[in-house]
């Protein structure tokens, strides 16, 4: 009984032994037949980062087979990248396939973890995990541009009746802004204005608002609504004729909105033009 205790502890310390020995491998984690490892741990704006997969078919005879690398963010919100490479191997050959990622200046900074699944057809034969750290990097200014009826914007809208007053807004989770904002008229006249702010529509036409904002350790951010502004506003009081059936006026009015809305479309494509 002792001697049996004795050797379960001496099996249970070669594995911590063997368990710290992975543990001080920074990049490189193995799995069957599969070894996964990036070319450096920090990475910078940039940067590329080179996930290199070393494959070797173990088999005795020769294999089609797969790898697909994922990275996502390791405590934080990262949309997954995931790409897939595959080869032939001979028995016992050995291969390295590698994927290539680009730094961009907004990646959000943290620790990355990066997942490389080795496949036969649809079986998976092993995974390999390392991870990786991003730093420098500026963070992104989420900003919603808001035209509204009224000034708490409860009423938010984008077509408004010379005579209107529109209220202008932003919102954003990121406290602390400079926001630099322009309000261009249907004139193609532009004016700096404050935000919020509020305008009295003069001018039918399409406006347009431009705000940009910045602040240190963010990337500068620009966005831009349009609203529309007719002449005037059509309307019927009960019992009272306008020549023409209800009907028509309905009509008259709907293809006035229609044709702000294509101008508004047709200004946006020959700016993306």
């Amino acid at each position: 009984m002792k001697q049996d205790i004795k050797r379960n502890l001496s099996v249970l310390g070669r594995l911590l032994v063997v368990a710290t020995l992975l543990a001080t491998i920074p990049s490189v984690c193995l799995a069957q037949e599969l070894n996964v490892a990036t070319d450096k741990d920090t990475y910078y704006p940039g940067d590329e980062i080179v996930v290199e997969n070393k494959i070797a078919n173990t088999a005795a005879v020769g294999k089609a087979l797969v790898v697909q690398t994922r990275i996502s963010g390791v405590g934080f919100t990262y949309y997954p990248t995931i790409v897939t490479g595959g080869a032939d191997f001979e028995a016992g050959e050995e291969k390295e396939i590698d994927f290539t990622f680009h730094v961009i200046d907004t990646m959000p900074a943290g620790k990355y973890r990066v997942t490389s699944s080795l496949l036969e057809g649809e079986n998976l034969l092993g995974e390999a995990t390392c991870f990786f750290e991003v730093t420098g990097t500026l963070k992104v200014i989420d900003m919603e541009l808001l035209a509204c009826k009224d000034k708490s914007c409860n009423k938010q809208a984008s077509l408004f009746y010379k005579g209107d007053v529109v209220y202008l807004r932003y919102s954003s989770t990121v406290e602390g802004l400079r926001v630099d904002a322009t309000l261009i008229l249907p004139d193609e006249t532009e004016r700096n204005i404050e935000m919020p702010s509020k305008c009295l529509i003069t001018l039918p036409g399409t406006y347009i608002l431009r705000v940009t904002a910045s602040k240190e350790g963010y990337k500068t951010a620009t966005k831009e609504i349009e609203f529309g502004a007719l002449e005037e506003q059509i309307t019927v009081l009960e019992g009272e004729r306008t020549g023409l059936p209800l009907r028509y006026v309905i009509i008259g009015a709907a293809v006035v909105i229609a044709i702000i809305a294509l101008a508004l479309t047709l200004k946006r494509a020959r700016k993306k033009a």
